[in-house]
């Protein structure tokens, strides 16, 4: 199942036996932030090449584990992600550099979009700075309809009932 129709499917020239397209950007700075995330992605030249990002969130923080994974559109992208990441100092946050490495086992946008669409991070009440974030040429888009009952993340109510703001 392709959600982006045949039309987009961009050709590996590499071998099939490394067709990696997913990152895992590891240490991540405190006060990170999922839109933080995509703008050092764009800044770095990757806007419109990544279809995915997910930083998953800590509810009794309020903060990011120190982790998100990214699904570029093509293994080639991927490698060069790899690489120029790697090298990154975010001034914003006291010069801080992150670790990156293939996810694994979890690799390609398939794979992720059936990872979380009936996770509870995608239940209606958790704020949507919080979901995992699909994207089509660079824009948000309606992430697929879950096919079970979602409930709620296990912390996410004694949040709520604490009347957290975000």
């Amino acid at each position: 199942m392709n959600p982006w129709g045949a039309e987009n499917v961009v050709a590996c020239s590499t071998p099939a036996v490394d067709a990696r397209t997913t990152l895992v950007l590891k240490c991540l700075p405190d006060g990170c932030s999922q839109q933080a995330l995509r703008e050092m992605l764009d800044v770095q030249g990757f806007h419109k090449l990544y279809n995915f990002l997910y930083a998953p969130t800590n509810f009794r923080k309020a903060s990011l584990f120190g982790y998100c994974f990214v699904n570029f559109e093509n293994h080639e992208v991927a490698v060069r992600a790899m690489s120029s990441l790697q090298e990154v100092s975010w001034a914003q946050f006291g010069g801080a550099s992150i670790e990156v490495y293939w996810s694994e086992p979890h690799q390609g946008l398939e794979v992720h979009l059936e990872r979380y669409r009936n996770s509870p991070v995608m239940h209606k009440s958790v704020p949507q700075m919080f979901k995992p974030l699909l994207l089509r040429n660079g824009k948000p888009v309606a992430f697929p309809r879950p096919t079970q009952q979602i409930l709620p993340p296990k912390d996410w109510s004694r949040r709520q009932g604490a009347g957290a703001r975000w």
